[in-house]
C-alpha cells in the first residue's frame, strides 16, 4: 500500500506542476514588433507540428513533452526504464536555457529569446519532481522489488 501511495504521490504531483505550468508563459522573445511572450499552451499545443513549419529543433525540445509521459507510463507499471526516460525528458527540457533565439515563422525569421518565463520554470520542476521522485521510489523500494523478483523466478 505504502508503494501505490508513493507512486500516486510523485505522479500527482508532478502532473499538478505540468497543468499549472499550461496556464503560465513559457518565453518572453524580441519580435520586430515589440516583446511579446509565448504561452505554454500554445507552446504544448503547436509543438508536435513545429517541424512542420520548419522548427525542427523546437519540435525536438518539445519531445520531452510525450517523453515525460511515456516514463509516466512505464513508471505506472514497475518498469526502471522510466528512470532513464524521466532523466532524457530533464536533458532536453534543460538543453533549451541554452538557446538565444526561437524560429518566430516559417519564413525562417528568427527572434532572440529575452528570459524563459515561470511557465517553463514549471514544465521542467514537473519533470524534475518526477524524476527524483522516481529514482526516490525505485532505491527506497529496492529491497521489496527484489524479494518479489526472488519469488516469481521460481
Amino acid at each position: 500500500m505504502l508503494k501505490k501511495n508513493q507512486k500516486r504521490i510523485i505522479i500527482i504531483s508532478s502532473l499538478l506542476l505540468f497543468i499549472i505550468s499550461l496556464s503560465q508563459n513559457a518565453i518572453k522573445v524580441n519580435d520586430f514588433d515589440g516583446i511579446k511572450h509565448y504561452s505554454s499552451l500554445s507552446t504544448f499545443l503547436s509543438g508536435g507540428f513545429a517541424f512542420l513549419g520548419g522548427a525542427f529543433y523546437e519540435w525536438l525540445i518539445w519531445l520531452a513533452n510525450p517523453i515525460f509521459f511515456v516514463a509516466i507510463y512505464l513508471f505506472l507499471k514497475d518498469k526502471k526504464k522510466s528512470k532513464n526516460l524521466s532523466l532524457l525528458a530533464v536533458i532536453i527540457g534543460l538543453i533549451f536555457t541554452q538557446w538565444k533565439e526561437i524560429l518566430a515563422n516559417e519564413s525562417g525569421r528568427k527572434v532572440p529569446i529575452i528570459s524563459l518565463e515561470f511557465g517553463y520554470w514549471l514544465w521542467i520542476a514537473s519533470m524534475v519532481v518526477f524524476s527524483i521522485g522516481i529514482f526516490i521510489y525505485f532505491s527506497s523500494n529496492k529491497n521489496d522489488l527484489k524479494k518479489s523478483t526472488k519469488y516469481n523466478t521460481v
